[in-house]
Order: C-alpha cells, then structure tokens, then sequence
C-alpha cells in the first residue's frame, strides 16, 4: 500500500511461526529477509485432583479445565498442568504467590489444603514473556459447623429419681460420641469431689448426622440423699478430625431432692387425703346400699320391671363403677404415696411388711368376682327377670356391704400404721439430735472453735427440737384417732426439761461461758437418748401387748369356730335320723337357728380383729359370706320341710367353717411367730421366716452404755452406808429399793444376751459361720448378770463391761458396712441399661403394675381328715 510519493507498507497479522521474505519493485529486489515469531506460554490443559476429609465419606473428585469448586475445610486440591513454550507456572493466592518450575514434558503440578474460600489466578511465563494473561477463578470453601444437642427432660410421676431424656443431636457430617455429665452442686457427702465432673457414655449412630436419641438416669446409683442437688447436661463431639473434634453442650439441668422435712410434710398431707377419700368412699358405699335396699323392696309387689326400674339399675351400677374407679385410684396413690417416700427414707422391716400387706388389702378389695357380677348384671340389663335382678341385687347390696367393712377396716389398718411410723421416725429423730448434741458439745469444749459458729449450730439443733415436739403431739393426736388408742408414756415434762438444757446451752454459747455451754449440752444429750430409750421400750410394750391380746382374741374365735363346726355337724347327723312328724324336729331347727346367731358373734369378733391384723385376709369375709349364705339357706329350707336341701346347704356351711378355721390356724402361728420376733425389741419382724437371718438388733451398743451408767451409779451409792444412802438410791431410781435395781438390771443384761443369741442363731441358720467372738461376748454378759444377782459391782465387773460395750459397737459398725455392701451389691445387680434403647416408648408412662395378685383357698377336706384336723385345731388352743 502507497503511503506517499515513493513510501509503500505491508501489515503481516498474527504471525504463529517464523517467516522468510523478499521485497521486489519493478527489476529490483531486496532480501532474503527474515522474520523470528518468540513463542508464547500456553497451557493446553489442567486438571484438579480434589482430597476430601476422611470423616465427611465424601468421594473424591477430579474437576478438567475448571478451577472453580467448592470443597469442605481442610480438603486438598492438586493442579496438575499441561502447558506449551512455558518455563514456569504462577499461582497467585492472596498475599501468596508460588512459582512452579518444570518438571519436565512441559507437565506442572501443586497441592495445597483448603482451609479458606479465596479467589486465585493462574499464569504462564518462559524466557521471552512474563504473565502476558492469566486465568482468574475462585474456592469456596464450606466451614464444618459446630454440632448441636437439644434435649427435654421427663420424670416419673412416682420414682423422681428416673429421669428420662429425649434429644435430637445434628451435625453435618457426624459424631464421635455423645456423654450425660452431672456433678453435684453441695458436696454433703465427704467421698465426692466438689466441683468434678462425672460423664456417662450415650451410644449414639456416629455415621447419621440427625438422630433422635433417648436416655435414662436413674439417681439411685449415684446415691442421692434427701436435699441434694444435682446438675446435669449432655455434651456431643463431632467428627470433624480437621478441627479437633468441637463439641456443643445442652442447656444445663438440676435436680433438687426434696428434704428429710418436704418427705414428711408431702407424706402426711397425702396421708390426709387417703384417709379422707377411705372415709368418703365408705360413705358413698353406705347410700349405695341404702339405694339398692330401696330398689329391692320396690321390686317386691311387681310383677315385670318397668323401664325406670332398669334406669334405676343401670344408675346404680354406674355408681358402683364410679366407686371402683375411686378405689383403684386409692390403691394407686397409696403405692405411689409408699414408693416416693422409699426413695428417701430407710424403713425397718417391720414397717415395710405393714405396708406391703395393707397395700395388697387394698389391691383385693375389689375382687374378680365381684367385678365379674357387676359386669354380668350390666349384660344381662337388657332382658333380665325380676327373680334374677332380685337375686343380684342381693348380691351386689352385700359386695358393696363388703366393699364399706373392707374399706373401713383398711382405713383403721392405715392410721395405726401411720401412728406405728411416726413413733418410729420420732424414736430415730431423737437418737439423732443426741449424737449432733454430743458432738457440737465435743466442740464446744475444743477451746480453738468459734463461738459464733457454735452457737449458730446450738440454734439449728434447738429448732429441730422443737420440731420434733410438734411432731411428738401429732403422734399423740394419731394415737387419739385410733378406736383402740395405745397406752402412752408422758413425756412433756422430760420435753420442757431437754428445751431448757438446750436454751440454757445457747445463751451459754452467747456469753462466751464455753465450759457451761458444753455442760448443759452434755446433759440435753443424755436426757434425749433416755427419752429415745423410753419411747423405744413403750413401743415394744405396745407391740407385745397388741399382738398377745390379738392372739388371745384369734384363740377363742377359733375355738368357737370349731365348738360350730361340730355343733354343725352333730345337727346334720340328727336331721339325717329324724322325720318330719318327729318333735325333735322342731328342736333341730332352733338348734339352726342357734347356730346362724352364734355365727354372728364369730364374724363380729373376726371383723374387730381384722382391724388390729393386716394378717386377716379378706378370704376370711368371703368364707363368711359362704357360712352365712348357706346357713340361711338351711333354716329356709328347713322351714320349708326340705330335709334333703337343708342338709348340703348344711354341708356347704361346715365345709366353709372348715376352710376358715384351716386359715385362721395358719394365721395364728404366725402371730405366734410374731410375737416370738417382738422379743427381740426393734429387731422385731412382723414377716419372720424370710430365710435371710434378720439384721442385727438396732441400739444394743447404746443400751448396753446406759446399763453400764446405770451400774456405776449403783457403784458409786454403794460407797455410802446407812438409810440415807438408801433413800438417795430410791430417788435415784424412781422408787425401787436397791435389791429390786440389782433385778432389774441383771434382767436388762439378760435380755440383751438373748438378743445376741438369736441373733447368732439366726446366722448360724443362714449358713453363715463368722460369729465374731460373739460367742466369748455372750459370756461375758452372763458373768455379769451373776455379779448382779449377788448384788455384786466391783471394779473387774465395769471393766468387763467397759470390753462388752467397745467390743458391741465395733460389731455393730461390722454389721453396718456388711449391710450397707449388701444393698450397693444388690442395687449393681438390679441396675439395668436403660441408655438410648431401642424400644423407648410412651417415655411419659413408666411405671406399671408388677405385683400379681395371689390368691390362696384351703382345699375342702375328706370327713375322716376334717374330722383329724378339727380335733387338732380344738387341742391347740387348749
């Protein structure tokens, strides 16, 4: 192209290879020349190689010619680049810039772990050209979020001490574990580190990243006692193995256990309510009868029922079941009400077997059969006769008469009961404050104590007192409510005297007087264990005295029960030899007639005792209710001159006396059992023959130290001569000359030989073969108890009994931590894995019935063997 007048161009574009060239004009010609093309760096192909974290289970992936992705934290990325004319390779991260060289067959590759989102760029570069472009991307990089662990709490109604969860754990990717955590927050007991931290592994799905997931915590294995309080939460760990594993907490929970004084309080009010709703049951039960005595006179001068009859019939068994539904709600809150308390309070045996029975009274107040004839009777409503609702409304008045008397019976079973626990816990309560008395008084003497703090204790312990006192009237008051109220130790004087000696030590406290301070609380110490002593001894006496006079009841019953049976028998005998025209006849009847009211007296005599004695099934009323069926049933068909009749319902009634008397004899031997047992002081056990040997007498190192204070006061009153020595002993011991104080004491020696000697007897049962010396420590005893018969103490007499009281206490402590091994065995056995289980359901209802009821019914008996047996259970009253 001409520029100008002799000046002409040439464009050559995009020149890829080199190139040779001449320029020609008209018959010139220049050249060769030569043009050089400086190659470019280019890269022809990448790929990326992406590494995944293990624990995501992400599978790797290879991304061509594409730099941007996205990738979880801490994934590797591996460029591997194909490029042409190219020395080296750049890739420009922020504030980072690598350089790679060769590695030969124009071939790059870079790694690198991805922990942030980030844009970079990519270039080429050889000896003639630097970075003339680049390729410009961007990571994303996905953070691994924390796991969350969201959990709602759930306790059963009746053991507060399971607790259940139910949570959701989440993650992105997964979990390495899932833990319960709880530490106490006050540190009553000293084995438990304050502040640390106790963790539970939950078993949980590591490879599911959203799962529901349940949990039980049961506080009986961590021993929690009535006031503590427990924290508790959940902690889940992820997978995330980049990170460290981060974990994520629950929001906290506390249990609070309620105090030894909330247990009582909720104890009694919910005792109240019982008692109410027995008392208003009875009552609804008595209109019922009344109701349904009204509807059978009614019925008498119709011919059909009417339709109001049947209304009148279905509203009656309406509320019949309204009443059925009440009494099973009683027996529920009852055993809830016995359970709750459980958990916190430590009964003897004697209590619990109490409990147990009046609970199992409860459960068979309402019997199969007789919700059978409610259900019967609500069938057949429809098309029923007049004859049959009659019948069944006889029927139904007397199961709802046995209802009211079963009712009424377990209500006076409950309040002696209640009364029985009360003077127990007081006893306890008592023997409590004098050891807290004893010890406070130990640091009161101990000069380096501080007064004030002394004396904030002196003030916590005369509040208890004073509680206890309150608690001492509401006993009285129970005993008060009983038909038949116990004979009862005055015990206010000895109140107000233990008040005073506790007030005195406080005010002591106070003026800094230190010496008399611990002096009064000394002595306030003493004069509680005495009265715990006094209370003690009242109880056994009541217990002995109770059940000796209920034997003596249960021995006449049975003797008349079988003075009947024969009675019975001799009429039938009679009535078989005898016609209708004979005179003797009309005597048979009247001996019927006889019979049928003496039955009356027996069954008001069973039903007094039945009140005072759980051990009175209500099999008793049942074999009643067949005694008196059938013994009206012969004076009717006697009258009506059915010889033949008269005689099986005859038969049907001794065989039913029969039955009773095979019961009530069992009954006695184990009142007889019982009050063998009730020798033993509080070792007494109203359910002997266990075959576990009973725990060792409670208080015997204790009683045994008061008889050994009482033997040194004897010492010492013996050291002065004369009448004035005499009377001062006689004061000392309430009246008694000192020959009738020797007695007494080698009587209390003795008595608690024999509570060691069958408490060995009882081991030795048991196959236990460890007596611990007690055998040397008996000995001993009995060394004594001769001393005291010869009205002899000397000096060797109270070092001997010095030995007797350490060697006890260190038996009693034995005992103790034997036991208490015993119950945490047991409790580790009986613990059951309840963490996230596979079938967790309806986790709000946990607690069912697991008590069955057992029913026993003697076997009738063949006339010789009848006959055998009468004749043993006459003589064994005799």
């Amino acid at each position: 192209r001409k520029e100008a007048s002799g000046v002409f161009s040439y464009t050559m574009n995009k020149l890829q290879h080199d190139m040779h060239f001449s320029i020609v004009a008209e018959d010139y010609s220049f050249g060769p020349y030569s043009i050089r093309v400086l190659p470019r760096p280019v890269i022809t192909n990448y790929e990326v190689f992406l590494t995944y974290p293990r624990y995501t289970a992400k599978k790797n992936e290879v991304f061509e010619n594409t730099g941007d992705f996205v990738v979880p934290e801490g994934s590797f990325a591996e460029w591997k680049v194909i490029t042409r004319d190219t020395r080296s390779i750049e890739f420009h991260f922020p504030g980072d810039c690598i350089v790679l060289e060769e590695q030969g067959s124009n071939a790059f590759s870079y790694k690198k772990r991805l922990m942030e989102s980030m844009a970079y760029t990519i270039s080429a570069a050889n000896e003639h050209l630097v970075n003339p472009d680049s390729l410009s991307y961007a990571i994303t990089v996905i953070k691994d979020i924390y796991p969350t662990a969201i959990f709602e709490e759930f306790q059963d109604s009746v053991y507060d001490k399971r607790l259940y969860f139910r949570g959701q754990i989440s993650d992105d990717y997964g979990f390495t574990s899932l833990t319960f955590n709880y530490e106490f927050l006050n540190n009553f007991d000293s084995t438990r580190t304050e502040g640390r931290i106790y963790p539970e592994a939950v078993p949980i799905s590591s490879g599911n990243s959203k799962q529901l997931v349940f949990h039980h915590f049961n506080l009986e294995n961590v021993d929690i006692g009535p006031g503590d309080e427990i924290q508790y939460y959940f902690e889940i760990w992820d997978n995330d193995e980049v990170n460290g594993y981060k974990s994520s907490r629950s929001h906290k929970m506390i249990f609070r256990a309620p105090s030894l004084e909330e247990i009582s309080e909720q104890t009694d009010t919910e005792n109240t309510q019982i008692k109410d709703e027995m008392e208003d049951i009875i009552r609804e039960s008595q209109i019922l009868q009344q109701q349904i005595e009204k509807l059978n006179k009614q019925l008498i001068n119709k011919e059909a029922l009417s339709w109001q009859d049947k209304e009148q019939i279905s509203s009656l068994l309406e509320q019949q079941e309204e009443l059925q539904e009440r009494m099973d709600l009683l027996q529920k809150k009852n055993d809830e009400n016995i359970t709750r308390e459980q958990q916190y309070k430590e009964q003897n045996e004697s209590i619990l077997q109490k409990q147990q029975e009046l609970q199992e009274l409860f459960e068979e107040i309402m019997s199969d059969e007789m919700k059978e004839l409610f259900e019967e009777l609500q069938k057949m409503l429809d098309d029923i006769q007049k004859e049959d609702v009659q019948k069944m409304l006889e029927k139904m008045e007397m199961s709802a008469e046995d209802i009211e008397m079963e009712l009424d019976r377990n209500l006076e079973l409950f309040k002696q009961l209640e009364f029985d626990k009360k003077l127990t816990e007081a006893i306890e309560k008592l023997n409590e404050l004098a050891k807290e008395q004893e010890e406070l008084a130990e640091k009161t003497g101990d000069q380096e104590n501080n007064s004030e703090e002394l004396s904030e204790e002196q003030e916590s312990l005369n509040e208890d007192f004073e509680e206890l006192r309150e608690e001492l009237d509401e006993l009285k008051q129970l005993n008060e409510e009983l038909e038949k109220s116990h004979p009862m130790e005055e015990t206010e004087e000895m109140e107000e005297g233990i008040q005073e000696e506790m007030e005195n030590s406080l005010e002591k406290l106070d003026e800094g007087k230190m010496k008399k301070a611990g002096e009064s609380q000394e002595k306030s110490a003493e004069e509680m264990k005495e009265m715990a002593q006094m209370l003690f001894k009242m109880q056994s006496q009541m217990r002995a005295k109770k059940n000796s006079e209920d034997i003596s009841v249960l021995r006449e019953i049975l003797e008349n029960l079988l003075i009947m049976s024969f009675d019975q028998e001799e009429i039938i005998a009679d009535l078989n030899n005898t016609n209708y025209a004979d005179p003797r006849y009309l005597k048979i009847v009247e001996r019927q007639f006889e019979l049928e009211e003496n039955m009356k007296i027996v069954e008001d005599s069973l039903y007094a005792l039945s009140k005072r004695q759980a051990l009175i099934k209500p099999f008793v009323y049942k074999e009643l209710d067949k005694i008196k069926e059938n013994i009206d049933d012969a004076n009717t068909h006697l009258q009506d001159r059915k010889k033949g009749n008269a005689a099986m319902s005859q038969q049907y009634a001794m065989t039913s006396m029969n039955n009773l008397a095979l019961f009530l004899s069992e009954v006695m031997n184990q009142m007889l059992q019982q009050q063998n047992m009730n020798m033993q002081g509080t070792g007494s056990c109203d359910n002997p023959g266990s075959g576990n040997p009973s725990p060792m007498p409670q208080n015997m190192g204790e009683m045994q130290k008061q008889l050994n204070q009482q033997m040194q006061r004897m010492k010492d009153g013996q050291k002065s001569k004369g009448e004035e020595g005499e009377k001062g002993e006689q004061g000392k011991a309430g009246g008694m000359s000192p020959s009738e104080e020797f007695a007494r004491m080698a009587a209390e020696q003795e008595m608690l030989r024999q509570q060691m000697q069958e408490y060995l007897d009882e081991l030795k049962a048991a196959g236990e073969t460890g007596e611990g010396g007690m055998s040397e420590l008996m000995e001993d005893m009995e060394k004594t108890e001769e001393d005291l018969v010869n009205k002899r103490i000397t000096n060797e007499t109270m070092q001997r009994q010095e030995e007797i009281y350490t060697r006890l206490l260190k038996h009693e402590k034995a005992v103790r931590e034997r036991e208490k091994e015993e119950r945490r065995e047991s409790k580790e056995a009986k613990s059951q894995e309840y963490s996230n289980p596979d079938n967790f359901l309806e986790y709000k209802r946990i607690l069912s019935k697991e008590v069955e009821l057992l029913k026993t019914v003697p076997p009738s008996l063949k006339p010789y063997y009848k006959r055998k047996v009468n004749e043993y259970f006459y003589n064994f009253g005799n």
